[in-house]
């Protein structure tokens, strides 16, 4: 069974039948920029359509399914299923129990450990069970709401699909 991962240690797909590998997307990239070099980038709406578009794209698959639910069954590193549940606390209305810089600064390249988790009782504990029906507009409607949405979303996606820094593959043991 292939495997293809993003640079960070996020499953997006286990049941690929392309071979296995990592990725990352310069959508992201761009889109990261914009936020961090504009003011007042909220009030463009064409940022926002990008955005929206963007997460359609990266979060989720081609089915709809929604990745950082997915990383709920897979068995990422520690940080990635931290961020993961983290961020589905976020979605839900809960404060993030770190900055995103944070996890930024925590996720590894290429993470080599690997941990599970009762995928059953986590959603019955924290209600994720409506994020499992529900469809990629409504998970993204339910992230704007939130005040500086826009931003968590974009930096989500960032530390989900986003470019690592230049030359790190002389800091990293991946292929």
């Amino acid at each position: 069974m292939s495997i293809v991962k993003t640079h960070r240690g996020f499953i997006l797909d286990s049941k690929s039948p392309h071979p296995a590998g990592y990725i990352d997307l310069p959508l992201v990239d761009e889109l990261y920029h914009r936020m961090e070099t504009t003011d007042n980038f909220e009030h463009d709406f064409g940022y926002i359509e990008d955005v929206v578009k963007a997460a359609k794209q990266v979060l989720f698959t081609s089915k709809g399914e929604f990745v950082l639910l997915k990383q709920l069954v897979e068995k990422p590193s520690h940080w990635v299923m931290n961020f993961s549940i983290s961020t589905l606390k976020y979605i839900n209305g809960d404060a993030r129990a770190l900055s995103l810089e944070n996890y930024r600064d925590l996720m590894v390249f290429h993470p080599k450990d690997q941990v599970s988790v009762d995928a059953p009782k986590t959603t019955r504990e924290n209600g994720f069970g409506w994020l499992y029906k529900a469809k990629p507009h409504e998970i993204i409607a339910a992230w704007l709401r939130h005040e500086d949405g826009l931003t968590d979303l974009v930096m989500s996606m960032y530390l989900v699909a986003g470019k690592l820094p230049d030359k790190w593959h002389d800091r990293s043991d991946a292929a």
